[in-house]
């Protein structure tokens, strides 16, 4: 199980597109994360402006049921939790994945 490992870094992702765009990155992004053995930082969904819709990850999910059921594959936290040490380091990966990213991009 990676999160009884150490993981190293953390990576936050924005999600863009549809919904079913912003699903699929969202598991793409925890299968990501498990694989580099990174912590995960609560998705951020991107505001879509053709939509009017402004949700945040929170709006739309229950972050604390999202952490609990991955946490023996990823260790997700939310933004605000991410020491600001880390972030100096370069130890926090941001990505935005186009709205069909294949694995070749990750």
């Amino acid at each position: 199980s990676m999160a009884a490992k150490s993981p190293y870094g953390y990576l936050k992702v924005t999600c863009k597109g549809g919904v079913n765009q912003q699903r699929q990155q969202i598991c793409d992004a925890v299968a990501v994360a498990s694989h580099l053995q990174t912590r995960l930082i609560v998705p951020e969904l991107a505001k879509n402006m053709y939509w009017k819709d402004t949700s945040s990850f929170e709006d739309v999910f229950d972050a604390q049921f999202f952490a609990h059921a991955l946490k023996k594959d990823v260790i997700v936290v939310r933004e605000d939790r991410v020491p600001k040490a880390a972030l100096l380091r370069g130890l926090a990966y941001e990505v935005e994945p186009p709205e069909q990213a294949d694995l070749s991009w990750w």
